[in-house]
């Protein structure tokens, strides 16, 4: 196995700090694989040092199972991580005393997606129950329900400053919230109505979300007008991340890895194919 490629049980997770360009996990069966490559190279980066971690996740009542995980979340300090999947419970991990301390069970259908808002003193979470919900991650006392969707929601995003969330899920509408008031901001058409891909560009002016049509759409977030849309993929698209300059890096179920932008009028680059479906993508700016 080559060193950038570590395997993961279906309900583990691993933990891994590393400094690189891009990094791709791909789900095949019960294991996935996390591939490091450099934008510019196009090829595996083979020499880093790797310091991993695997959590096994652990089983509560009424099911005593492990969860099949579907996000985690690290806060802005590295102290806590949440960790959701199909068990409905909101797992916080303590990386100081090396276990989970808490296991909210406000949620009542499978958790999706869950993010810490820039700063670390609130957790957003959502899922197929349809809520959006907010919690107090200096206590975990309880949390306050943001919005119910009319459809389930697979993932969401912070704009850089905080002050913006972005919603995307099993219908047309994307939703902007206002974080401080909890007011939906703006409402977005997308091109389908089956959506897993949000993300802010950099400078929090512009958002593009993605899905099972394979295409992604840029909004200005201030006027709601699209910027810009292209098919980036042939299936799904899973995961998308602006770079800091303004290009979309975005990955797939037709196993590929595609890099556009910033101004979307050159042909997508893709980065040599994968032998599995891609569903995150991630960027790192080398020191």
């Amino acid at each position: 196995m080559e060193a950038w490629q570590q395997m993961l049980e279906r309900r583990q997770f691993l933990g891994s700090i590393a400094a690189a360009s891009l990094a791709a996990t791909g789900i095949a069966g019960r294991a996935a694989a996390t591939t490091t490559k450099n934008i510019s190279a196009g090829a595996g980066v083979d020499d880093l040092n790797w310091r991993c971690e695997v959590i096994q996740s652990v089983g509560q009542p009424p099911r005593n199972r492990a969860p099949v995980i579907t996000g985690v979340s690290l806060d802005p300090t590295g102290n806590q991580m949440a960790v959701v999947g199909d068990d409905h419970l909101v797992s916080i991990y303590n990386f100081a005393e090396r276990r989970f301390t808490n296991f909210l069970a406000e949620h009542t259908d499978w958790v999706r997606t869950a993010q810490f808002i820039p700063g670390g003193d609130s957790l957003v979470t959502a899922g197929n129950d349809r809520r959006l919900l907010l919690w107090d991650s200096s206590h975990w006392g309880g949390s306050r329900e943001i919005a119910q969707h009319p459809a389930a929601i697979i993932n969401l995003a912070f704009s850089h400053d905080g002050g913006l969330l972005a919603t995307v899920g099993f219908e047309r509408t994307a939703r902007i919230y206002d974080v401080n008031s909890g007011s939906l901001f703006r409402p977005l058409e997308c091109p389908c109505d089956d959506n897993h891909a949000v993300a802010f560009s950099a400078d929090d002016r512009t958002v593009a979300m993605g899905g099972r049509s394979g295409m992604i759409r840029i909004w200005d977030v201030a006027s709601g007008e699209v910027a810009a849309e292209y098919q980036a993929h042939r299936q799904r698209v899973r995961s998308l991340r602006f770079l800091p300059d303004g290009r979309i890096l975005s990955c797939s179920d037709d196993q590929t890895v595609k890099l556009a932008g910033p101004d979307f009028d050159q042909p997508v680059q893709s980065l040599p194919r994968e032998t599995a479906k891609q569903s995150t993508c991630w960027c790192w700016t080398p020191a």
